[in-house]
């Protein structure tokens, strides 16, 4: 009997929240914790039409705005963002919550670093609002060492923690957030918030923490790194922390400690009840099979993925639009990155031959274009270009009936990549992905 047939939403001995598949799913993103990484995997499992997304593009949406848009659509599937513990309070049922934690001298360099980046950046734009925390932050980094650098920072949260929050608390900074409002009693309510998610992930072991998370999710976990976001132009100054200085950094970030411990021995308490149930010791292909008929029901002859819909893949970023444009006009693309590779399973019967097209949006650069390259089922096959029309660039190839395990066929794209065209990102892409449509040959 399939490991699937009789599964309970939950697995016995839980030690944290219960999932429910009926609700709406949350992901608590904490700052510099692999969040974008999580989020974009996670996110495939969704159509855009069920994500909480401001209207205009896939962004930060501010506390405040995604409240509102909670309330406006209360039968959404999926969110993300930097929302605190109130997230509860806006579904009902309440949603599935899940975080990713990571070491706090770990977070803490790195949202000192991503500080200073961003205000660099950002600082050449002339409408951007003077921030002067930000600034000394920048400076601060960008002159001393590392360790002298956090020492300064953490030292001055110890005296006024009001202007250095966020790198002095890189956890309790959201786990303890209710909206308008924050708890005096930081430590005991982020542990409470800890109970009252459904997993939690750790970046130190994150390829067994995707591996949990698609226990309740049908994802599909990387094969490779998958680090959407790293943080550039370390300062040559930057030195890594030797063990006693890591020590001492620790002992200022004793308080978020206790926080990341309790996370730490939950996420050990989680991977022990799911291996108590066998969730590792299934086979990927029926692990692959279980996820992808959750997101279709079956093979069909001939049909249409839109960037736009759900799909069971790795390797892809951010679902981006045009802004402006109505939900059911919106003219949409999914960018493959980081690395050169991303695949995507779709319901394309193997034992037939088919003709597949696929559109890449006109956004991509020209040297992406040129760079792509096809395989199937592992096979590489001839990509043929047949013209540019009003949603893009339109390719197709023939794929030949052939024997496969599993469900489906994998598509791979690989194509190099390029930062991300305009603002001030800094994330790697490869070609953007409007549909792939397949038909019998």
């Amino acid at each position: 009997m399939s490991y699937f047939a009789d599964r309970p939403p939950t697995p016995a001995y839980w030690p944290v929240a219960s999932f429910n598949p009926a609700a709406h799913t949350h992901f608590m993103h904490l700052p510099k914790c692999a969040g974008t990484s999580v989020q974009l995997i996670a996110q495939n499992a969704f159509d855009l039409g069920s994500i909480i997304t401001p209207d205009d593009q896939m962004q930060y949406c501010p506390p405040a705005k995604f409240e509102f848009l909670a309330r406006k659509l209360p039968h959404s599937k999926f969110s993300c963002g930097h929302i605190g513990s109130g997230i509860f309070a806006l579904f009902t049922p309440p949603s599935n919550v899940f975080t990713w934690l990571r070491d706090p001298v770990d977070a803490a360099i790195s949202i000192s670093l991503f500080i200073r980046q961003q205000f660099l950046l950002k600082i050449k734009d002339p409408h951007y609002p003077d921030d002067s925390y930000n600034g000394w932050v920048a400076k601060t980094v960008s002159n001393l060492g590392l360790h002298e650098a956090l020492l300064q920072i953490l030292q001055s949260g110890r005296h006024n923690e009001s202007t250095s929050f966020e790198v002095s608390r890189p956890l309790s900074n959201l786990l303890t957030k209710i909206p308008k409002n924050r708890s005096t009693d930081s430590i005991s309510t982020a542990i409470k918030t800890l109970h009252e998610c459904f997993l939690i992930g750790l970046v130190e072991e994150q390829k067994k923490s995707l591996e949990m998370l698609s226990r309740f999710l049908p994802i599909r976990c990387p094969a490779g790194t998958f680090h959407v976001h790293k943080t550039r132009d370390r300062p040559e100054n930057f030195a890594p922390l030797t063990a006693s200085q890591r020590e001492v950094i620790r002992d200022l970030l004793a308080a978020e400690y206790e926080i990341y411990n309790e996370g730490v021995q939950l996420w050990r308490e989680l991977y022990a009840a799911l291996e108590k149930e066998g969730w590792f010791r299934v086979e990927p292909l029926e692990c692959a099979y279980a996820a992808i008929t959750r997101l279709h029901n079956s093979c069909t002859t001939s049909g249409c993925w839109r960037a736009d819909q759900a799909v069971f893949a790795e390797g892809l970023h951010d679902i981006d639009f045009l802004p402006g444009q109505a939900t059911e006009e919106k003219r949409v693309w999914q960018w493959t990155a980081p690395g050169r590779r991303a695949a995507i399973r779709l319901p394309i019967p193997p034992c037939q031959n088919s003709r597949v097209a696929l559109t890449i949006s006109e956004v991509t650069p020209l040297p992406q274009i040129h760079s792509l390259r096809i395989s199937a089922d592992g096979k590489a096959v001839g990509l043929r270009y047949r013209e540019k029309n009003q949603q893009g660039y339109s390719f197709e190839f023939i794929l030949h009936a052939h024997e496969a395990r599993g469900f489906g066929v994998d598509i791979e794209l690989i194509a190099e990549n390029i930062l991300r065209p305009g603002g001030i990102e800094t994330r790697e892409l490869g070609v953007a992905l409007n549909e792939i449509s397949w038909e019998p040959f």
